[in-house]
């Protein structure tokens, strides 16, 4: 959901780049934006890492799909933004992209699995032609900002990621006296069947490696584009909840970004 940003975000975000600071452009979904009375997410570790040395200008906002995020208003918050860059000759360094997580879990997460019956493994529990019909739509999102890239600031590097490796647990993000989530496990047992954990967890291993490989096509694809390959870096107990990672959790992906970030921007260092 786009969110008013005051004026002044913009007047502070050219400010600063202009006094120096790598300009870096975020927009995505909660690992992005996870919520920071709860723990620090991904994004606050990289701007503590680089204080006065990057300035950001934040899109990022919980539950975000991709096909949101390149389409509709939110699409038209990110456009207006690249026209007032180029209006104010402003070149940015970086894009950080976060998405498509939630284009694949929760409620999105049924029409890309079979009722289950007796006997099914894993693969057959999948829905393969409407899975693989959602991540071309997944890609299109991501071409999407490519071009956008390449039409207003064709300098700026593209960091995305591809999460981790999410465990089907069932646990929610609690927060005072409510819980939001879970978004995987509930929609499989009771909508689908699929009560087996060991299969659960398989499902998810591979809609995830799948996009693992979405991404590293876009990589080869496009340039300036750096894919951070963040899958394999949590631990079971890195995770915070079913989808995301506990406040060191985020800390570890963090750390893979500012590897990724340090190489392709020169004289950008983690303080």
């Amino acid at each position: 959901m786009p969110e008013v940003r005051p004026e002044s975000n913009f007047q502070h975000f050219v400010r600063l780049k202009r006094a120096g600071a790598k300009g870096i452009v975020v927009e995505g979904d909660s690992w992005f934006a996870f919520p920071a009375l709860l723990r620090v997410s991904l994004i606050q570790h990289l701007i503590k890492a680089y204080g006065d040395q990057a300035t950001w200008f934040q899109l990022q906002s919980n539950g975000d799909e991709a096909r949101e995020m390149m389409c509709g208003e939110q699409y038209t918050e990110f456009l207006n933004l690249q026209h007032r860059l180029r209006d104010a000759n402003v070149a940015v360094d970086a894009i950080l992209f976060s998405g498509g997580g939630n284009d694949i879990v929760g409620a999105s997460l049924l029409p890309l699995l079979n009722d289950y019956q007796d006997g099914m493994d894993y693969m057959q529990c999948i829905n393969h032609t409407r899975f693989e019909a959602r991540l071309a739509a997944i890609k299109l999102a991501y071409e999407e900002l490519a071009h956008l890239r390449d039409d207003y600031q064709p300098q700026a590097w593209i960091f995305t990621h591809a999460y981790d490796y999410a465990v089907v647990s069932g646990k929610p993000v609690h927060f005072l006296c409510f819980a939001i989530g879970p978004w995987i496990k509930q929609y499989m047992e009771e909508e689908k069947g699929i009560v087996n954990n060991v299969i659960q967890q398989k499902i998810i291993d591979h809609l995830l490696s799948q996009f693992d490989d979405l991404h590293t096509a876009l990589e080869q694809t496009h340039e300036n584009w750096c894919y951070v390959r963040t899958q394999g870096t949590l631990t079971r107990n890195d995770w915070g909840d079913e989808l995301h990672p506990t406040e060191e959790g985020f800390a570890k992906i963090a750390a893979k970004f500012r590897a990724a970030l340090e190489e392709k921007l020169p004289g950008l260092t983690s303080v």
